[in-house]
């Protein structure tokens, strides 16, 4: 008889078993021992153990420490060389804001001049513009409600990316990979997770098709970047946008990562004022959960996960002076807002231009 002499997940439990009788080893990095403490009461033990077993072999993200799609053994590892006590240390993240790519409207050259000009589809030939429509692209989940012939590649497609929307996309796979931290680009950072509003159609809302732009701007970055699964999250509608800062502010306070964030722009902005919401209306910024009713809040994302970073009182003067007071500019695509977190509190605030496509603007937002 052949004995399989495989390590299981046994063996272990018996070391676990033995550290929790013997108090633990060797310490390990004080941020392991952070990503170690699932539920952040200060020590790694049976509780945190037993929240790892019950997601044992999945690609549960809050597991899996050392992101490598799957909590296994490196994870238990991981876990068990963190027991006991963690030792505080700054958790450093950062939370990327981009626009999504561009979309159909009146276009002189590669500049959308829908809002600038005030020339409206689809009379931008009195404007001296060319109407652009969405693409919707063959073998990319999704799909406008108006691609339902034989052939999608030769429809238009209302809530795609443009021409000049998908060949932002590419640039900003390159952006946020290999070009994230260069020389231009210091403030950026290759993200470990990434949002986007869900895509999926549904057929009996109205119109039956969300907008795909959000999704199809960071597919290929996505891609590129090989996340796994449950790190390119799709699932919160584009009204649950308060409920995305809450879940990234959330993992950026718990450990040291990167997070982008590919959103509808009048989302993100939505009046730019740094005013902090009253004790009146600040209760109501909570979401409500994913699929949820519209947030009852009339603050963009990135005042809302402003207010959630600063110090209780806000002060006036402890709001960044580069902090945009007005809302996002309608005919720009081409900023990269960042915040710059340690322990959940803010340390500094960017604004990136991204200067990929020619006509892209160095000015930052006023």
């Amino acid at each position: 008889m052949q004995i399989d002499r495989r390590p299981s997940i046994f063996n272990f439990l018996l070391v676990a078993l033995l550290l929790a009788v013997l108090g633990g080893g060797e310490r390990a990095s004080a941020q392991t021992c952070h990503s170690a403490d699932f539920n952040s009461n200060g020590v790694v033990d049976g509780e945190d153990l037993a929240m790892l077993l019950a997601v044992w072999n999945t690609n549960n993200a809050a597991a899996d420490i050392n992101h490598d799609g799957v909590v296994e053994g490196a994870d238990l590892t991981l876990v068990l060389a963190s027991w006991g006590p963690c030792v505080v240390t700054p958790s450093k993240s950062k939370i990327m804001f981009i626009r999504h790519a561009e979309k159909p409207n009146c276009y002189i050259g590669r500049r959308d001049v829908s809002s600038t000009l005030h020339c409206p589809t689809p009379s931008c030939d009195a404007c001296g513009a060319i109407e652009y429509h969405g693409v919707y692209t063959t073998g990319v989940p999704g799909g406008g409600e108006n691609c339902q012939t034989p052939d999608p590649s030769t429809c238009h497609d209302k809530e795609s990316l443009v021409p000049q929307g998908w060949e932002r996309a590419g640039g900003i796979a390159q952006l946020f990979s290999s070009l994230a931290g260069t020389v231009n680009y210091q403030d950026l950072a290759v993200p470990h997770f990434i949002y986007a509003s869900n895509y999926n159609c549904k057929p009996d809302t109205t119109p039956p098709t969300p907008s795909q732009r959000p999704y199809q701007t960071v597919l290929a970055l996505s891609q590129k970047l090989e996340l796994p699964y449950d790190n390119f999250i799709t699932n919160y509608e584009d009204i649950d946008y308060l409920c995305v800062v809450n879940q990234a502010y959330a993992l950026a306070c718990k450990q040291s990562v990167n997070i982008l964030i590919s959103w509808q722009h009048e989302h993100i902005l939505t009046r730019g004022s740094t005013t902090p919401p009253d004790s009146t209306t600040h209760p109501q910024c909570e979401c409500s959960g994913p699929n949820g009713t519209p947030p009852q809040c009339s603050i963009g994302m990135a005042q809302y996960l402003l207010s959630k970073c600063l110090p209780p009182d806000w002060p006036p003067e402890s709001v960044p002076p580069n902090f945009p007071h007005q809302p996002w500019p309608a005919a720009r695509y081409d900023m990269v807002l960042v915040f710059d977190l340690e322990n959940g509190r803010l340390t500094k605030f960017s604004q990136v231009p991204q200067l990929l496509l020619a006509g892209d603007e160095p000015e930052l937002f006023p």
